[in-house]
């Protein structure tokens, strides 16, 4: 079973902390699928999952790319206060969870990075980080759309 916790309470002084925490999300993103893939019963949804961690091992890597190449002096130039907390929540997987709770985490967490992305992407004002948000922001969107589709097609027929 799927639990939602409490609001994770973030607030970020800076865009490079903003891009951190963006890391460590994908982190633990392709952590979780690779358990997941682990867990699955269905093949589809077993491969599935195998290329999502390896997908969200991308989006870290650019993460960690378009950080590397910010210039000097971005990483203090303002607060960015998005209010994290308004959409990211902590999840509490039963180790009993069932294909069905897995996948419902996996949506929600595809449409909080979404939107944590198109956050990001609203307060910054370096053109180029922007599109790199913008990017990963439709990247998460077409995930959390790839989920629906396989629990339309996986689970929601097999209830």
């Amino acid at each position: 079973m799927v639990r939602e916790g409490e609001p994770v309470q973030q607030n970020f002084k800076s865009i490079d902390e903003a891009i951190d925490f963006a890391i460590g999300q994908e982190r633990k993103a392709a952590n979780f699928y690779r358990e997941f893939a682990a867990k699955a019963t269905h093949p589809g949804v077993k491969k599935m999952c195998a290329e999502m961690a390896e997908e969200e091992d991308r989006h870290k890597d650019m993460l960690e790319k378009l950080k590397a190449g910010l210039p000097s002096g971005v990483a203090t130039d303002r607060v960015v206060d998005l209010k994290v907390s308004d959409y990211l929540r902590s999840f509490f997987l039963d180790p009993e969870a069932d294909q069905q709770d897995l996948m419902i985490a996996a949506m929600k967490s595809e449409a909080r990075a979404e939107k944590l992305y198109l956050d990001l992407a609203a307060a910054c004002d370096l053109p180029e980080v922007k599109e790199v948000l913008l990017r990963l922001a439709a990247e998460e969107g077409a995930h959390k759309h790839e989920f629906e589709k396989s629990y339309d097609d996986n689970i929601q027929g097999t209830n």
